[in-house]
């Protein structure tokens, strides 16, 4: 089965609304758990379907680099992230969970489960790598310490 026509009736199967296909641009796009930005892609340049998940924005700063830090050790033999890999979209500053998955004897239901195992997956991933505490800190330095310093009255 190609690749478009599997998309088309996995999103028929979960009830899908038809505008998250582009099929020109051979793209499946939605959102799931009001959370995570999903991507099916399968571009001419590959026999593959591509699976990917926006984690959360990287940020910037030592939060950055304590996410990719992370990301790398949860990356390692792909045993975390269940066999997807985590990588950095530097244009959009973004963390991806993403999966490659060759379409050769793939049902809409095998793809359903590919799809809602990534999205677990991710809500794993995005705990692992949100950094509560480092992020209220680097709110607090963007706003010039404001919050660091208030006054008491002597």
């Amino acid at each position: 089965m190609d690749r478009s026509t599997l998309v088309s009736q996995w999103m028929t199967e979960v009830s899908l609304d038809s505008l998250a296909l582009n099929a020109t641009n051979r793209l499946c796009s939605f959102k799931a758990l009001d959370r995570f930005a999903v991507t099916l892609e399968w571009p001419d340049s590959s026999e593959d379907l591509f699976i990917a998940i926006d984690l959360m924005p990287s940020t910037g700063g030592e939060l950055r680099k304590k996410r990719l830090e992370r990301s790398m050790e949860l990356n390692a033999y792909t045993l975390e992230t269940r066999g997807a890999a985590i990588g950095w979209d530097s244009v959009r500053d973004m963390l991806v969970l993403s999966y490659r998955c060759s379409v050769e004897n793939l049902s809409a239901q095998n793809l359903n489960d590919l799809v809602v195992n990534l999205i677990e997956t991710s809500q794993y991933l995005a705990d692992e790598l949100v950094f509560e505490a480092d992020v209220v800190l680097q709110e607090q330095v963007r706003n010039s310490g404001n919050k660091w310093f208030q006054p008491i009255q002597v």
